[in-house]
């Protein structure tokens, strides 16, 4: 319930950090600038309506923090005056209580401005005088619509965040921002990236999940040495990427491209010699994976789940170093039958896989199989099941919901089993007595129907 300060808080000449946030203090007591000392404020969550208007009198104030400040209005135009400030955060202002920002700050200073989710924050001050400034967040400002041409001189900018805004377009002269390293867009309504993003040399991460207006992804994108990581995905049905044919990404680590719809080819794969993630998860349309992917020799997860891929190239078991596959939803008919070659391969996920009928005897030669989940397929078309399996580190087995399935295999070579599922398999009438070697089994999940004339 602390709703003021004295006044005689001024005197306090050595004070280095004030932290009122999350009182219910409206406004700060003139005597504050005297603290000549103090290095941090924060205000988070206050009831705070303007910061002091003789603010720059503060010389040696470096990091504010005024994030949930719903009800602050004004901020003053004094504040150019701090010669410090590294540090602005203020976001998450009342809808209709938008800070007013300075028209000019002379920051230079300044590394980091957080304004994300001042929801009707509309532009932001010209940027030119925040030379030193490392990290722009713009994060839920759905007002925005554009950024000034000035960021381009930020040369030590290293993050740029303006997802879930309404800018369309970034302006030509981002590409001076020889520095950035991250740029997210996720979910703001841009329609291009630059054309020239290869001028970007230091770039390693672009975030753009949910750019539902997202219509190209320019050929110089290839032009970056140090993309490690690519997220595109849930584009708009009607608006997917136009891929560069091919790419030169020789350090790319991840490429997301999940839930774009619409997506019916990737580009050749045989550029991402680094690659150890590819998501494709949710895209419909995508029926094939090139024989190209067999050079991945760094890939350790693979997600093609709820595509329409009936078959994985045979080049598949050459991914020595895969580790996680998963194909749940998708139109798999068998997976390959050299699966065993894949010899560091840990976990499959095959939920609801429901085109599948093969699972290769050749799935007994992989070492390190832990977890293996194949359920619900479809009444039909249950999974062939190899009579044996040497599997001695599997940990999980997932058969629920093999309505058809009829029988299990001996289950003495899986002696390191911790979980057996068979719920839902309503065909299965027995278990094996081999069974009671399973010493670390801790849950055991199957349900035996009455019609067989045992109890549940």
């Amino acid at each position: 319930m602390l709703t003021k300060l004295s006044d005689s808080i001024g005197m306090l000449k050595y004070l280095v950090e004030l932290d009122v946030s999350f009182t219910s203090i409206v406004e700060l007591p003139n005597s504050i600038v005297n603290l000549k000392s103090l290095k941090v404020l924060k205000i988070g969550g206050s009831y705070m309506r303007k910061l002091p208007d003789a603010i720059g009198m503060m010389e040696k104030l470096e990091e504010i923090y005024g994030e949930d400040c719903r009800m602050l209005e004004v901020i003053p135009i004094d504040i150019m005056r701090l010669p410090f400030l590294r540090i602005l955060k203020l976001t998450g202002t009342c809808v209709e209580n938008v800070p007013k920002l300075p028209h000019s700050w002379v920051a230079t200073g300044s590394k980091v401005i957080d304004l994300s989710y001042c929801r009707m924050l509309k532009q932001i001050p010209e940027l030119s005088t925040f030379l030193s400034l490392e990290k722009l967040i713009l994060k839920g400002c759905e007002m925005l619509t554009k950024i000034s041409e000035s960021i381009g001189m930020l040369k030590y900018l290293v993050e740029l965040d303006v997802s879930f805004t309404s800018i369309v377009e970034l302006p030509n002269s981002i590409v001076n921002l020889k520095s950035l390293k991250v740029l997210k867009i996720g979910g703001s309504c841009m329609q291009k990236l630059p054309d020239a993003i290869g001028m970007m040399e230091k770039l390693e991460e672009i975030y753009g999940e949910d750019c539902r207006m997202l219509e190209v992804i320019p050929r110089d994108i290839m032009r970056l040495p140090f993309l490690r990581i690519l997220k595109l995905s849930g584009t708009c049905d009607m608006n997917v990427p136009k891929l560069p044919y091919s790419w030169v990404a020789t350090g790319l680590k991840v490429i997301d491209l999940s839930y774009c719809r619409m997506l019916k080819e990737i580009p050749e794969l045989s550029a991402f010699l680094s690659l150890e993630k590819l998501i494709l998860k949710g895209c419909e349309m995508l029926t094939k994976l090139s024989e190209s992917i067999g050079m991945l020799k760094y890939l350790v997860e693979l997600d093609v789940s709820f595509t329409s891929i009936v078959e994985l190239p045979n080049s598949i078991v050459n991914l020595k170093s895969l580790k996680v596959l998963k194909i749940c939803g998708s139109c798999m008919q068998k997976l390959p039958d050299a699966i065993g070659m894949m010899e560091k391969l840990e976990e499959i996920y095959g939920e609801d896989c429901r085109m599948l009928e093969v699972i290769p005897s050749d799935i007994m030669r992989l070492p390190f199989l832990r977890i293996l989940k194949l359920t619900g397929t479809c009444d039909m078309n249950v999974p062939k099941l190899p009579h044996s399996w040497v599997a001695t580190r599997s940990k999980v087995i997932d058969l629920s919901y093999c309505r058809m399935l009829k029988e299990i295999p001996e289950l003495s070579t899986f002696l390191s089993l911790e979980k057996l599922i068979l719920k839902g398999c309503e065909m299965l009438t027995k278990l094996s007595e081999s069974i009671g070697m399973l010493k670390y089994l801790v849950e055991l999940g199957c349900v035996i129907h009455k019609h067989c004339g045992v109890a549940k």
